[in-house]
């Protein structure tokens, strides 16, 4: 089976780069990827640095003998995105698990969207002030998560950016408030979480990332997937999946491949969502408002696309030269996209 299935929407699979290879397997400015000597996905390189080899055939690898005979795949919209879910593998009740991953996601959408008037999250936002509010286990796990990220990250992926957001233009919501994750209070024992007045959260692509390996681990034991979360991808099993990093400027141009094998890929960009000069969704919690440096764009790989989204926002937020020693510091790979047309 060939993977033109998951290159035929073109490649939200991954993300943001410069234009296709040249002849000579040559990438535009000499394009490497970005990060650890010791993260070396790509076997055939001896630094660990060189842009992943192309699948001139274009479909999935499988080490061994076996080789599923089957694709299931599934595409809809949710959580104000597209979700692509494709499971290779023979299981007589992957079409099934597949139908009632679409249910299980506008579940999800339900509990986890702060465009929505009627989520739980909303809810929750609502209620901030008010004390400790009982809360269900998808919003207790999901807001958990979340604040680890914030404390790993320290405070550059802040949850609680839900107010920043409405004063820059997206969106709707409070728009007084404050970014402070630890003023957050999670009680695992008594499922609640408690907002202080001026507290409100946004789970925004972080929830992205977190349902992608969600999904993919409760889809596992019907083959090996791969989950498309609006561009936070997770692949589980064996199978090994090439996809195509894009251009953020042209989308339908191709940087370069990669092979994506037991793990998640995320971009975080300042292009797709923006309404005029200098406004735009991704928020800088050290200043509370639009980011602005160096950079439009990141793509980073990941073992997971919780972690990959996380790592993708840092390294932006960073900035070049930072985001590169970010990235080298947490042995991960990735591409830097500058505003001057540069790849770092």
């Amino acid at each position: 089976m060939r993977m033109t299935t998951i290159e035929a929407r073109p490649a939200r699979t991954v993300v943001e780069g410069q234009p296709s290879p040249a002849s000579g397997g040559r990438y535009p400015h000499g394009c490497r990827l970005v990060g650890s000597d010791r993260a070396a996905f790509d076997r055939s390189s001896t630094s660990g640095l060189a842009p992943l080899r192309t699948q001139s055939s274009g479909s999935p690898k499988l080490d061994g003998d076996h080789h599923p005979s089957l694709l299931n795949q599934r595409r809809f919209l949710a959580m104000s995105t597209e979700v692509g879910i494709w499971i290779f593998g023979d299981h007589p009740l992957a079409t099934s698990a597949l139908e009632e991953t679409q249910s299980w996601v506008e579940r999800a959408e339900q509990t986890l969207s702060r465009f929505r008037e009627d989520s739980e999250l909303s809810g929750l936002n609502r209620a901030a002030g008010r004390g400790p509010k009982k809360v269900s286990s998808l919003l207790l796990a999901s807001v958990g998560s979340a604040l680890s990220l914030a404390h790993r990250s320290q405070g550059l992926v802040d949850p609680t950016v839900l107010s920043a957001l409405v004063r820059a233009g997206y969106g709707p919501g409070p728009r007084c408030g404050r970014i402070d994750y630890t003023a957050v209070h999670v009680d695992t024992e008594h499922s609640t979480i408690t907002l202080p007045a001026g507290i409100a959260l946004d789970l925004g692509g972080f929830a992205k990332g977190w349902l992608a390996d969600r999904l993919a681990s409760r889809l596992a034991k019907y083959g090996s997937v791969l989950v498309d979360m609006g561009g936070d991808l997770r692949a589980v099993g064996p199978l090994v999946w090439p996809l195509g990093v894009q251009n953020p400027w042209s989308p339908q141009e191709k940087l370069l491949d990669l092979d994506l094998e037991e793990q998640g890929v995320a971009t975080s960009s300042i292009l797709k969502r923006n309404w005029g000069p200098g406004q735009h969704h991704l928020i800088d919690p050290r200043t509370s408002r639009p980011l602005v440096n160096d950079l439009v764009a990141a793509t980073v790989i990941a073992p997971s696309a919780t972690l990959a989204e996380a790592a993708a926002k840092v390294a932006l937020l960073l900035g070049g030269q930072a985001g590169r020693r970010y990235l080298q510091k947490e042995d991960l790979r990735g591409v830097l996209f500058g505003k001057n047309g540069s790849i770092l």
